[in-house]
């Protein structure tokens, strides 16, 4: 079931039956805010699991699914379900999840039992990404699309922060690996939920590219803090911008505070200035940095991944 984001008043439903011997992909979409509804059959031999709204253009609708024989099945609408076309060139496997960008709707991504897919032209071909597990979920942060979540059927969460060019899995702490649905809550405090095969949901703080702004003397000045990659595995950059001199000092530590790395206190001019560190050598969790400057602090979350 998909809300369309423009019009709460239209809601589209997909699924699929089974009649003379044959799958039916049907269709069924309220106009009413689910008081009335009407069904179409979109394609005769196809079944459907995945429906989606454009966040941009408000009458497109993508709708997925498969023949019944594990070939995939994708329809575009332009006119809100009045006509659907097929688009599924490039495509392969069962069609589960279809995530537009949030910012650009010529991206599109989708989740099948073969992987993950991205069209670059609005689903008219898909490319596939180097992930290839079953997906049954993605969500895409609504604050940075470069980060995208993978919930796979067997392997647990996957995270892309390069907009899909590469993953890493995410599964600390995660005892159930079959996921079937993922809800991000982006902003300042994020929380991502995982719904696993067996009814259980879980959740974590999940990485982003922290930036952070604190003042800093009488003239309300500013400073920004980055950590890049984030999570990460390897070279860390972290880096500031003193917009006035001030005295920094960075420091790190782990989830139960124990101190890992303290780059010492130092008296900085204005300008860009980074620190480079190699996580390699520590262990994979929730690490927090420390920046004070001028005697103020600030304190984020970052996240080790070691590769499996």
């Amino acid at each position: 079931m998909a809300v369309s984001p423009h019009n709460p008043n239209y809601i589209f439903c997909v699924g699929n039956y089974y009649f003379n011997s044959a799958y039916h992909l049907g269709v069924s979409h309220s106009r009413d805010g689910g008081t009335t509804w009407e069904h179409d059959t979109v394609d005769t031999g196809g079944r459907g699991w995945a429906v989606a709204f454009d966040p941009i253009d408000p009458n497109k609708v993508y709708v997925g699914g498969d023949t019944g024989y594990s070939y995939p099945t994708l329809y575009i609408s332009t006119d809100l379900g009045a006509t659907w076309n097929p688009s599924r060139t490039g495509l392969r496997g069962q069609v589960y999840v279809i995530t537009p960008d949030p910012f650009n709707n010529q991206i599109v991504y989708c989740g099948t039992t073969a992987g993950v897919y991205k069209s670059t032209n609005g689903g008219t071909t898909w490319d596939s990404l180097p992930l290839r597990r079953q997906i049954r979920a993605l969500v895409i942060d609504s604050t940075n699309p470069n980060y995208i979540y993978a919930g796979t059927y067997g392997y647990g969460v996957y995270l892309s922060t390069d907009a899909g060019v590469s993953w890493d899995s995410f599964n600390l702490g995660l005892t159930n690996r079959k996921i079937l649905a993922l809800a991000l809550r982006s902003g300042e405090d994020p929380i991502l939920f995982a719904g696993t095969e067996g009814g259980a949901v879980f959740r974590t703080t999940p990485p982003t590219a922290l930036t952070e702004r604190i003042r800093l003397g009488r003239n309300g000045q500013k400073v920004n803090l980055l950590i890049s990659p984030n999570p990460n595995y390897g070279i860390v950059k972290i880096s500031c911008n003193l917009n006035e001199p001030a005295q920094v000092r960075l420091r790190i530590f782990n989830r139960t505070g124990q101190k890992v790395i303290d780059f010492g206190n130092h008296h900085l001019p204005k300008g860009d200035w980074s620190w480079q560190l190699d996580t390699k050598y520590l262990p994979s969790g929730v690490y927090f940095y420390e920046l004070n400057v001028n005697g103020t602090t600030i304190t984020r979350k970052a996240v080790v991944l070691k590769k499996d």
